[in-house]
């Protein structure tokens, strides 16, 4: 495991990403997000640029969320405002108000898809948004009544994985992309408790194919079509990120650590 420094402060889930051949680290300064374009070799930063949040629930500072989209923009979200990013230069393209404070935000392989996790002024639990991931519309939303906060969300092909917490429990599974209705995983046999369902919860995210689950010192790996678990280690990372073979993830003791996972996480 390589550790690299970077300046983390405040972030949200997940606040880490690489696109146009960047890592990309969103960090909540006060009243503004400073986007953080990291070196992917050395993880030093190359540039920062300031965002203004001007539409949100709660006051300052921010936990702002990030994804990227292939062939398409760089999201960003905090509080209840979202910016599309170019994704070389990090030049701002659009911006819009969501109307609800997004805590995480993903999108499909395909780059079609954008989805959001949040919650709604007035309303009790997590709302899911599906939108354009090119143009920022809206296309279906659902509420998870489950949930007693916002939690995250990890487009898949067909779907996404969506977690939160339903007390000092919480879970992960997956929606599908026509109706956000649950279709994964199939019910655990041998108890409430197993990868997908864990004590203080469970965070999920699929990139490169794999769907990587994290929960209180353990990184597992899964198939994110058929929820079968691949592999399992001891570690306390979250909002992980697989890129060229190699893990980019948040370390619990601050900064970003690089890991190498097991090859059976890549189904080999």
């Amino acid at each position: 495991m390589t550790s690299r420094a970077s300046t983390i402060s405040v972030v949200g889930s997940p606040a880490l990403t690489d696109t146009g051949g960047w890592v990309w680290v969103v960090v909540g300064e006060g009243t503004e997000v400073s986007v953080e374009q990291l070196d992917p070799t050395t993880l030093a930063i190359h540039t920062e640029r300031d965002l203004p949040v001007a539409d949100t629930l709660y006051p300052s500072p921010y936990r702002p969320v990030l994804t990227a989209t292939v062939g398409g923009p760089l999201w960003v979200a905090a509080g209840e405002d979202v910016w599309a990013l170019n994704p070389s230069t990090g030049v701002t393209e659009t911006e819009f108000d969501a109307e609800n404070e997004i805590s995480s935000m993903s999108t499909d392989p395909t780059g079609t898809l954008l989805y959001t996790g949040g919650e709604t002024p007035g309303e009790y639990g997590m709302v899911v948004t599906e939108y354009d991931a090119r143009t920022g519309r809206q296309l279906d939303r659902s509420d998870q009544q489950f949930a007693v906060t916002a939690g995250t969300v990890a487009a898949t092909t067909g779907g996404v994985w969506v977690s939160y917490r339903s007390g000092m429990a919480g879970s992960a599974q997956e929606l599908s992309s026509n109706d956000l209705n649950e279709i994964a995983p199939p019910i655990n046999p041998n108890g409430p408790f197993d990868t997908f369902d864990q004590i203080m919860g469970v965070g999920s995210g699929v990139s490169a194919g794999v769907l990587w689950l994290t929960s209180l010192n353990t990184l597992s790996c899964a198939d994110p079509s058929i929820s079968a678990v691949r592999s399992s280690e001891s570690t306390n990372v979250s909002d992980p990120i697989a890129s060229g073979g190699l893990l980019y993830a948040l370390s619990a003791s601050g900064g970003v650590v690089v890991i190498t996972p097991p090859t059976a996480c890549f189904g080999g």
